[in-house]
């Protein structure tokens, strides 16, 4: 048996107290084989039969990891980390201020081994986090991370107060740029960032801040320094475990958030380290839906996406290239999976489905990559700006949009996923049925596909 690793990405959720109070977005704890499994709920709601014990101990094993790519995000700490910690976090929040004065503390204590990682989630409630969190993006725009975290430390201690004056007066003593700053608050030249990191926490059930992962593992509310510094050190041990297993030490973060704790074994491929057999899930293909590539590949990818989503758009890139090495090989299918929290995903899912309709495939992904260039505006009138320009007739667009013609076909792909009994974010990929969730390097796509060819084609 071909053994892959699982790139399935589960979460679960310590009950405690944040900002956001007791609402954090819950997981599920399944019993199988004696032993519970760990799935992220697609409702957000929580086995009351669950036990607070059961998730400790669960979160203690480390079966329980969200890998995230973190590249341009402020950075501190050790260069090669053994563990590396991610804090979701809100200015306004107190406990959130908490969290990062506790990671402070463990990079002082484990200066060679801990990098510190901050992402941004303000809460809806806290009226001056977001265009805080703003003006630390423009500080690290203009200083670099130096400048991001002197930015950061200050806009704790003036938390009380964050208007538009005291931000620009922390600008100055910080000696930044005051005309650039000032311009890019103007024109939310950091809002989609902001967006970006807050769609993330809310994709992988994160809850409300602050929220820690460390290697990939949840922390999430409020926590004391002992709890997070004893799983810094079980983190540790497990990063040197794995060094002692051969993995290289650059490549810790990935391999430790992103794959199971089992034994390392090699795929007939030249790529990446997988590990333990992985669930095959059972998607049949609609027979009319846009794709991209021969109908008779042996490998189909189905891809679940939406279009506000701003990793969505990140999919396209890995699917030309995965097209482009194995041009005879693959067939990727489109799927629509558009998140509840995206208000205007639906109706752009409808109106993608209404342009296939019309135009066929070829005009759906032309359609599909001009909606991204635009994701910022997916309301009815862009939407039919852009069907315009791909050829397809708007007043029956709008007939179709008016009534919900589409509707069910969007429903029908979000309800093949669920009755799998996969437990999905946007965007996922299924690769002949083994399910990749999120956007991961490139060579864990290659890699199943290679699995998957027929051995006469290796």
């Amino acid at each position: 048996m071909l053994h892959i690793g699982s790139m399935r990405l589960a979460l679960i959720v310590l009950w405690l107290v944040g900002c956001g109070g007791a609402n954090h977005a819950p997981t599920e704890l399944r019993s199988g084989g004696g032993k519970p499994t760990i799935q992220s709920s697609g409702d957000g709601q929580e086995n009351a039969s669950t036990s607070s014990g059961k998730r400790e101990e669960a979160a203690a094993t480390g079966t329980s990891r969200v890998y995230l790519p973190l590249q341009g995000a402020p950075a501190r700490g050790a260069n090669a980390p053994l563990v590396t910690i991610v804090l979701f976090s809100d200015v306004q929040c107190r406990f959130c201020r908490s969290a990062h004065a506790n990671v402070e503390r463990i990079i002082a204590r484990y200066p060679q081994d801990v990098r510190y990682i901050l992402m941004h989630n303000p809460l809806s409630f806290h009226p001056q986090a977001l265009i805080a969190a703003e003006a630390a993006i423009e500080a690290q725009a203009q200083g670099g991370d130096e400048k991001f975290w002197s930015m950061y430390a200050a806009l704790f201690e003036a938390s009380n107060d964050l208007s538009r004056e005291q931000l620009q007066q922390i600008a100055l003593r910080l000696e930044l740029d005051l005309v650039r700053f000032s311009r890019s608050l103007d024109s939310e030249a950091h809002r989609e960032r902001v967006e970006n990191d807050r769609a993330t926490a809310q994709q992988h059930h994160l809850g409300s801040p602050p929220t820690l992962l460390l290697n990939g593992r949840p922390l999430i509310g409020a926590q004391p320094y002992e709890r997070v510094e004893q799983t810094v050190r079980e983190e540790i041990a497990h990063a040197r475990q794995a060094l002692g297993r051969g993995v290289d030490r650059a490549r810790l973060y990935q391999y430790l958030a992103g794959q199971t704790r089992t034994e390392p074994t090699r795929t007939r491929s030249e790529g990446i380290e997988r590990t333990g057999p992985v669930p095959q899930y059972e998607l049949s293909v609609p027979a009319k839906v846009p794709s991209l590539g021969p109908s008779n590949a042996p490998v189909v990818i189905q891809l679940f996406s939406e279009f506000q989503c701003a990793f969505c758009a990140q999919a396209r890139p890995i699917v030309d290239r995965l097209r482009a090495e194995f041009p005879n090989d693959v067939r990727v299918v489109f799927r629509h999976h558009p998140l509840p929290f995206h208000r205007h995903a639906g109706l752009a899912a409808q109106a993608a489905q209404e342009v296939f309709i019309q135009m066929g495939s070829e005009t759906f992904w032309r359609f599909h990559d001009l909606v991204f260039e635009g994701r910022l505006d997916l309301s009815q009138e862009q939407l039919e700006r852009t069907a315009a320009m791909v050829g397809a007739d708007v007043r029956r667009l709008r007939v179709a949009l008016a009534q919900h013609t589409h509707a069910d076909r969007v429903r029908q792909d979000v309800e093949a996923v669920r009755d799998s009994g996969a437990r999905i974010g946007s965007p996922s990929f299924f690769v002949n049925g083994t399910l990749v969730v999120g956007i991961q390097p490139y060579e864990v796509y290659a890699d199943l596909v290679r699995a998957s060819l027929p051995d006469t084609t290796q």
